[in-house]
């Protein structure tokens, strides 16, 4: 029986969510089909909705995948949470949000703002350093006030096809957050 705990069940889910980032890095979203992606993928459809409702259960899914795979690009350019908006943090996340900008694209214009950068943050404040609730309090207003306005400029730049170069938009958003980009 193909169960969510057989290890086929589970090679050809990552192979799903894999063929979809893929597809992501070249496609925009509404020209990403079941067909098409069961066609890369080498799967048939009813492969597709045994682990998946729809495209946008796959999407919601990419969204997690897509959150730790980031936090992995921090921690691989050594980019340490509390330095997150520096010039360096904000090349790794700028980066990151180009290579998968079709998904962003779409994906920004849709999510409640607030609600997505709070899950982010617990995410990442988790693997982070063990501050009081008051010093995590503080870092989460400070954190939702300026990746607020962020996104914004990103959703800007994405939107007219991220025209200007990353480090360009690295050293433009690092002009509006704090000193040397830590919370304070």
């Amino acid at each position: 029986m193909n169960t969510k705990k057989n290890s086929h069940y589970q090679f050809t889910h990552e192979l799903i969510q894999q063929t979809m980032a893929r597809l992501l890095e070249k496609n925009e979203l509404k020209d990403i089909t079941v067909k098409k992606l069961c066609a890369v993928a080498g799967i048939n459809r009813s492969t597709f909705y045994a682990h998946y409702e729809s495209l946008y259960d796959l999407w919601a899914d990419i969204d997690s995948l897509l959150r730790v795979e980031h936090i992995r690009a921090f921690d691989e350019a050594n980019v340490h949470f509390s330095n997150y908006m520096s010039l360096e943090g904000l090349r790794v996340a700028l980066d990151f949000v180009y290579r998968y900008r079709h998904f962003y694209r779409w994906y920004l214009e849709r999510l409640s703002t607030a609600e997505y950068l709070e899950t982010m943050f617990n995410e990442v404040w988790a693997a982070g350093p063990k501050d009081t609730e008051e010093q995590r309090t503080a870092g989460l207003y400070h954190y939702l006030f300026t990746l607020s306005g962020a996104m914004k400029v990103v959703e800007r730049w994405l939107k007219h096809g991220c025209k200007e170069p990353v480090d360009m938009m690295a050293e433009l958003l690092t002009q509006y957050v704090t000193p040397h980009g830590h919370f304070q």
